[in-house]
């Protein structure tokens, strides 16, 4: 990218984080956006895509309107009903398909989901790196106390009686974490048995190579397939070592009746 078009981008497309703010504002027609849990993360998201990312100036806008979205549907959110259900936390490795296990189980009868991640809402989601480039933030997030984040999580999904099915590629991670935050959650952990780790990396990287395209988000493909190796193979070795707290696994082509039927 031209310096010239760097300028012109950070001109008409700043994304510090006041400015992200503000723009949250007027989309919620509000004078504040709720708890400030939202802060420490979009320090390190915002500097992350300013400093990082190589946006295009296209790039930062469509980076500028996202993150106002998700910080306008954050203010959005109801906290305030205390604690629900115990949640259903559907992870697994990126590219297992657990995020269309989520989704199906959380239409299920008698179940819910968010209507969008809370992970992302929340803007503590692995979905910018795969995103962006966003190295610094990323090491944000993995260094970073989900305790927080978790009790807004629970706080977010206490509605009604039916419970909620939640989760990310980050609890695949952090099942500790979770566990000690939720130690009555049911945790559900899918496997890709017939891919490997290092083949799901490899097509989380293609996949991360063509949405950094689109927002001019440049690296080479061959140093984002080693980032997702290494990023795929450290979650799959806390996965191994979290076996004890997993409730029970499946594949991506699960019988939701069935496994509906193990959990009850």
């Amino acid at each position: 990218m031209s310096r010239l078009s760097d300028r012109y981008g950070r001109i008409t497309a700043s994304l510090e984080p006041h400015t992200l703010v503000v723009g949250a504002l007027k989309v919620t027609r509000t004078q504040e956006l709720g708890d400030m849990g939202y802060a420490e993360p979009l320090d390190a998201l915002s500097r992350s895509l300013d400093d990082e990312a190589r946006l295009t100036p296209a790039g930062r806008r469509a980076a500028k309107a996202h993150v106002i979205d998700l910080l306008a549907a954050r203010a959005s959110v109801d906290t305030s009903t205390g604690t629900g259900p115990p949640p259903i936390v559907v992870c697994g490795l990126p590219g297992s398909g657990a995020g269309d296990v989520a989704k199906r189980l959380g239409d299920h009868p008698g179940l819910t989901r968010p209507p969008r991640p809370l992970d992302e809402v929340d803007l503590r989601s692995m979905t910018f790196e795969y995103r962006w480039h966003v190295p610094a933030y990323a090491e944000w997030l993995t260094g970073s106390d989900p305790t927080g984040h978790l009790a807004w999580v629970r706080s977010a999904t206490a509605v009604g009686e039916a419970r909620s099915v939640v989760g990310s590629w980050l609890d695949a991670e952090r099942l500790p974490a979770v566990r000690a935050a939720w130690p009555d959650c049911t945790i559900i952990v899918v496997r890709s048995g017939d891919r490997s780790a290092s083949e799901l990396a490899t097509s989380v990287a293609a996949g991360c190579v063509a949405a950094r395209a689109a927002s001019g988000s440049r690296a080479e493909a061959d140093v984002i397939e080693r980032y997702w190796r290494w990023r795929v193979g450290t979650i799959a070795v806390r996965l191994d070592e979290a076996a004890d707290l997993i409730d029970a696994e499946c594949g991506p082509d699960v019988d939701i009746d069935g496994l509906v039927t193990t959990l009850t």
